[in-house]
Order: structure tokens, then C-alpha cells, then sequence
């Protein structure tokens, strides 16, 4: 009998990890489902029980992600962050992954290939407080390879080496 109840007890305690249907079709169809064990809300369209097509997803902090999902996962759209940041583009393995534009609360903004979350590959960094503007390769969120410096006011010409210029 104590077995009954300590089995019983543990299926429960699942179910309550668990996505719970708000409202809507979370089946195959439009609904809202609560992630308690992510602290997350999903509104949006699933298939087969999954998060599938259009979708928000927002945490338990304040950020947004509104875009395309494809089981489970969000593959493309824009990601705003609680501070006023912003990402537009695509995602793999829910990290920025391939081309995008991050758009900071100050004013930056980044226009290119990301790897793994990581400014990575061709891009171009608009520093706006600098007054400058870098385009070229990149690689761990460093300017790596050739690359250009355009000041508002004069432009420099260059290869940079983990975010060095190099002679």
C-alpha cells in the first residue's frame, strides 16, 4: 500500500513539472501552454503536442522570443531581451546561429553570421558611442581576419587578429 501511494505520489509531482494547456488546442492547433519547470509561457500553434510554427515564448525574467518553432525548438525570429536589446534572425539549439542583427540598448548594432551565439564569420559592427563602423571577419565575438575601420570622420584599412589590429 505505501508503494501504491509513494508511486502515485511521484507521477504527481511530474504532471506539476510539466507543460499544463492553459487555454486552446496544445495538441494540434492554437494555445497557451505554462511551463512551470522553465518558468516559461508559450502561446502560439503546436503539432503532435510540440510547439510548431508561429509562437511567443516569454520567460520568467521579462524576455521575448517571437518567431517560427519547429519540435520544440525556435528556429527564426526575434528574441527581446528585459534590458532593451535586441535579436533578429536564426537560432539553432536555441543560441543565435547563422545570419542575424543584434541591436543594442545604446545604439550598436551588429549586421552579420553568428556561430553558437558568438559573433562569427562576415559582419558588420555599427559602434554609434565610437563613432566608428568595422567590417569583416569575426570569430568568438572578436574581430579576427580582415577587416575595415570607417570612423565618422576617416576611414583605416586592416587585418586584425582576435580583435588586434595587426600590421
Amino acid at each position: 500500500m505505501m508503494n501504491l501511494f509513494l508511486i502515485l505520489f511521484f507521477f504527481l509531482s511530474l504532471v506539476n513539472l510539466t507543460a499544463k494547456c492553459l487555454s486552446g488546442d496544445c495538441q494540434n492547433g492554437i494555445g497557451i501552454d505554462l511551463d512551470p519547470s522553465q518558468n516559461t509561457r508559450y502561446e502560439g500553434q503546436f503539432q503532435y503536442g510540440k510547439k510548431n510554427g508561429k509562437g511567443k515564448l516569454t520567460d520568467s525574467v521579462g524576455n521575448v522570443f517571437s518567431g517560427l518553432w519547429q519540435n520544440e525548438e525556435p528556429i527564426k525570429g526575434i528574441y527581446r531581451f528585459k534590458n532593451g536589446d535586441k535579436y533578429s534572425g536564426r537560432l539553432k539549439n536555441r543560441m543565435f546561429h547563422g545570419f542575424g542583427v543584434l541591436t543594442f540598448v545604446n545604439g550598436d548594432k551588429y549586421i552579420g553570421e553568428f556561430k553558437k551565439d558568438k559573433k562569427s564569420g562576415t559582419g558588420c559592427m555599427v559602434y554609434t558611442s565610437l563613432r566608428k563602423i568595422y567590417i569583416g571577419k569575426w570569430k568568438n565575438d572578436k574581430q579576427h581576419g580582415k577587416g575595415n575601420v570607417f570612423y565618422f570622420t576617416e576611414s583605416e584599412f586592416g587585418n586584425y587578429t582576435h580583435g588586434t589590429k595587426v600590421p
